[in-house]
């Protein structure tokens, strides 16, 4: 891992761009604060369901799990098997990355709200981050939130609807893998935004504590989008960048169930990501086209706006789209998860096409076959969507078990939607 941090620190020292201003400390509250948010648990999974204002999410998130958001950045974003030497996450992501990085005031906000929430829950003294000598601030959060910018998520997925599904619908499965470390097998929660304000689709996604965006989510219209880890080429943008998972956030909460595939890349376009990724995207089948597509993401605007679509090539019927860790239309040479990734893409693929050849219907039990046969011990969490049936599968790693392992658990939305 330590490699990793080293190559895209470099990146930031040579870069240029729009240095923007970020505010480090808390903002003291006028008066006790009111907490608009639950935890709860559903089905044996933790759900933190949040609604009020952005500073209000934000601080209900901070109070509830102010403490786990602790050892996410202790056992985490501070781990040796992360970055190994602490001064280099001072240096080059708190000085040098952070100052590349736009946060809409509406993030500010909520993440200004989460630090207070957590220093309500568990004390100033609770906040010391021992590894860099000084207690957790706001640009720490905003780090943490750009997590997946400067670390790889080794992910896979697959898309399939109409005549190859079992109810005829869009079925979407996806896998997130990472390093094994402690609070990320144990810290699971399922995060619902009930009121994201201004005219925003509800959503739900599947993170850790201390996580605004969006990593594995769906919104109440059934659209879903999922981040993957690209290789990237290399930005023409000048100014300053998207944090990927607020992107992805923005996305889910633009998406329409039917128009998910152009609203997710009209909003990709406008917020600009200073490495590479493959966003895959899909929606309930209502007679578009494609009701699913892997967009290919970065910081090259010299390239259909750093924004490239994949839409299924799939023979006989482009009825399914399968996505790994490498570009397919982008033309960015291979990396170092070259291999790995095109492995698990074939075995998706070959998975799907025998399917179709031999009629068989991609259904759940199906979708767990194929994910399981492409994760691995680093598979944190795994998910089978029904976007017509605005439904989602769950399995999660806990110590020792990674989540093709684990028993699934149903959710409808709309359970997780209501207050």
């Amino acid at each position: 891992m330590t490699r990793r941090i080293t190559r895209r620190a470099d990146w930031l020292v040579s870069m240029t761009g729009t240095l923007l201003a970020l505010t480090a400390g808390p903002i003291a509250l006028a008066g006790p604060a009111q907490v608009t948010g639950s935890l709860e648990t559903i089905h044996g999974v933790r759900v933190l369901k949040l609604w009020g204002t952005a500073e209000q999410r934000g601080y209900a998130h901070g109070y509830l799990l102010g403490a786990e958001i602790m050892e996410v950045f202790e056992g985490v974003i501070l781990s040796p098997n992360v970055i190994e030497d602490p001064r280099g996450y001072e240096t080059e992501i708190r000085a040098k990355f952070l100052r590349k990085m736009r946060f809409s005031p509406e993030q500010r906000a909520e993440l200004e709200g989460m630090l207070r929430g957590v220093v309500d829950a568990v004390g100033v003294e609770g906040t010391r981050l021992d590894q860099v000598n000084r207690n957790l601030d706001v640009r720490d959060l905003m780090a943490g939130n750009s997590f997946a910018d400067w670390a790889r998520f080794g992910c896979s997925s697959f898309s399939a609807w109409g005549e190859a599904t079992a109810e005829g619908g869009t079925i979407t499965a996806r896998n997130l893998d990472f390093l094994v470390l402690g609070p990320l097998e144990t810290l699971h929660v399922l995060i619902a935004h009930l009121e994201p304000g201004g005219g925003k689709q509800r959503w739900v996604t599947l993170a850790w504590p201390s996580l605004i965006g969006a990593y594995t989510a769906m919104n109440e219209q059934g659209a879903t989008i999922s981040m993957h880890y690209g290789p990237g080429r290399e930005p023409t943008h000048t100014g300053a960048f998207v944090p990927s998972s607020l992107a992805l956030r923005e996305a889910i909460q633009t998406a329409g169930g039917a128009t998910a595939v152009p609203d997710v890349r009209r909003i990709l376009v406008s917020q600009p990501s200073m490495f590479g990724f493959n966003m895959h995207v899909s929606s309930p089948l209502s007679g578009q086209p494609d009701p699913a597509a892997v967009f290919e993401y970065d910081g090259d605007l010299s390239k259909d706006g750093g924004v490239t679509p994949r839409f299924s090539t799939a023979a006989p019927l482009k009825d399914w789209i399968a996505c790994t860790n490498h570009y397919c239309r982008r033309g960015k040479p291979p990396t170092d998860l070259q291999d790995d990734s095109l492995a698990r893409y074939t075995a998706i693929e070959k998975a799907l096409t025998k399917a179709r050849q031999q009629h068989r219907k991609i259904d759940v039990p199906f979708a767990w076959q194929v994910m399981d046969s492409v994760g691995s011990e680093k598979t944190l969490h795994s998910v089978v969507f029904l976007p017509n049936h605005k439904e989602l599968h769950v399995k999660l790693a806990r110590p020792g078990v990674p989540a093709m392992a684990a028993r699934p658990v149903r959710f409808e939305l709309g359970e997780l939607l209501r207050r």
